[in-house]
């Protein structure tokens, strides 16, 4: 009765393991663009001899007007693997299919020596020709989270850190804004903070580069205080040549200046350098959105750069034939699972990513119509809710996805925007206003300005505060500077 237990027990354990598994390679299909999805199906063609590619006569593709195979599937045109409810359940019905998948592949369940070292050969063949995916910096990051020994709150408030970084591994947007205003989760993201910016590359999780330097500098080393005075107020001043102004107010030698500088330049202030994905000069949309003649925005998915997968049904009937032996017949039935499991999570990923890209257009209709200027305040908690998917599901889906619209080819991260609240003359609280439309009017009043007496930012926070826009002026410095707009000093045109 006790082995039964144990046997039990230790079943049960395997069948989590190989849930949690199939969760994670679900998620990791949803989060891969298009072109690296259509390097893994290569991959999964080579390594599984029942999966086929379906030949097919090439559709009309895009526009999505066509008719025939081929074209654009949109949310209207097929079938919805997601419903209006919590998308748990659709993933856990693929990993279900993991009872028809072996969990070991025992010695007697493989086929011959022979033919392993055949389709090794002919899957190493082909790999050689398939462009490696260079790793992310999300990649690097999630890979060493694994690792540690966390509780899943602690584990999951990393993740969603770690999926918050810009190119650069800064976390622009403070703690606050991330967690979505939740004071009572600040103490668990203080604490994942600290964990994220202790892993590799150093430096990353830094709120900028300055505070990116600072992380990596170590308090036990020489000069220190010195180093940190340094980067906090005076390396800019460096940077500008002004080293006479340096020395003076620090008292420092210059031969100690140069030390202190020989130091810093040996930290990185750019840690996700190494692992931003160089855009190449031709991209593939993920989807498309058009117009409608009701004035209505449709999104389709390109699916004509992903092949249509089926299974050879000559195999099928090996695995019945009593004459075929019992270690291919198993082999076989493992192989036809596993390809059932990922043309439906194949399926899943698509309807998943069409069904995001549509909330998304829905919610920015404006921008697409008026521009940047019209794009509303928008978080991914937002289209989590409305999907009633978890924000993590949002983000993969939306990480190096593009989207052909009547604007250009955008990525789909261009559609969140932080916003900044409004007050009415009355002084009561109005619509949140999105950075973008801000800088739009920061940008505006500089181009038109005196250019023998430019705006301040002093100036150009006081215009803001009268068209209702409350915001400090060190927010206005920021903006500026992402518009790459020098400061007034700068612009000041001198006469003859």
């Amino acid at each position: 009765m006790g082995m039964r237990q144990s046997l039990g027990q230790q079943q049960r354990q395997v069948q989590k393991q190989v849930l949690k598994l199939r969760m994670i390679q679900s998620m990791e299909l949803l989060q891969l663009p298009i072109q690296q999805l259509q390097e893994r199906i290569q991959e999964e063609l080579q390594e599984n001899p029942v999966l086929e590619m379906l030949q097919e006569e090439p559709g009309e593709g895009f526009p999505p007007e066509s008719e025939g195979e081929g074209r654009p599937v949109s949310v209207d045109d097929k079938e919805i693997v997601i419903g209006r409810g919590d998308e748990k359940d659709d993933f856990e019905r693929l990993d279900n299919m993991r009872e028809e998948i072996s969990d070991y592949q025992e010695e007697n369940s493989r086929p011959s020596r022979a033919a392993l070292e055949e389709a090794s050969e002919r899957h190493a063949d082909v790999m050689a020709n398939v462009p490696s995916r260079s790793q992310t910096l999300q990649d690097v990051l999630s890979e060493q989270l694994r690792w540690l020994d966390l509780d899943e709150s602690l584990r999951e408030t990393v993740e969603i850190l770690i999926y918050s970084l810009d190119s650069h591994g800064f976390l622009r947007e403070p703690l606050e804004t991330i967690l979505e205003k939740e004071p009572a989760l600040l103490p668990l993201g203080e604490k994942a903070l600290k964990i994220l910016q202790k892993m590799d590359p150093p430096g990353v999780g830094a709120k900028d580069w300055k505070d990116s330097l600072l992380l990596q500098l170590e308090p036990h080393e020489e000069h220190w205080r010195e180093l940190r005075l340094l980067i906090t107020h005076y390396l800019e001043d460096v940077g500008h040549n002004r080293v006479p102004y340096v020395l003076k107010v620090t008292g420092w030698t210059k031969d100690f200046l140069d030390t202190l500088l020989r130091r810093i330049r040996c930290l990185n202030p750019d840690p996700g350098r190494d692992y931003r994905q160089e855009v190449a000069s031709t991209i593939v949309p993920d989807l498309y959105c058009f117009r409608l003649e009701n004035g209505n925005y449709r999104v389709v998915l390109e699916e004509s750069e992903i092949p249509t997968l089926t299974v050879n049904g000559d195999y099928q009937h090996w695995i019945h034939d009593k004459g075929v032996p019992s270690q291919t017949r198993e082999y076989l039935r493992q192989k036809f699972s596993a390809a059932k499991w990922l043309m439906e999570a194949i399926e899943q990923r698509q309807t998943t990513l069409l069904r995001v890209a549509q909330a998304l257009v829905d919610y920015q209709k404006a921008f697409l119509e008026q521009g940047e200027e019209a794009l509303r305040p928008l978080k991914m908690q937002q289209i989590a809710d409305e999907l009633r998917i978890h924000v993590t599901t949002v983000s993969r889906a939306v990480d190096d996805k593009w989207m052909q619209t009547p604007r250009g080819i955008l990525p789909l991260r261009k559609f969140f925007v932080s916003g900044v609240a409004t007050t009415q003359q009355s002084g009561e609280a109005g619509e949140d206003v999105s950075r973008n439309a801000i800088q739009a009017k920061i940008r505006e009043w500089i181009e038109k300005e005196d250019r023998s007496q430019p705006l301040s930012d002093e100036k150009i926070t006081q215009r803001l505060a009268e068209a209702g826009f409350p915001i400090q002026r060190r927010t206005v410095v920021k903006y500026r500077q992402e518009m790459n707009i020098p400061s007034s000093r700068m612009r000041r045109v001198y006469p003859s």
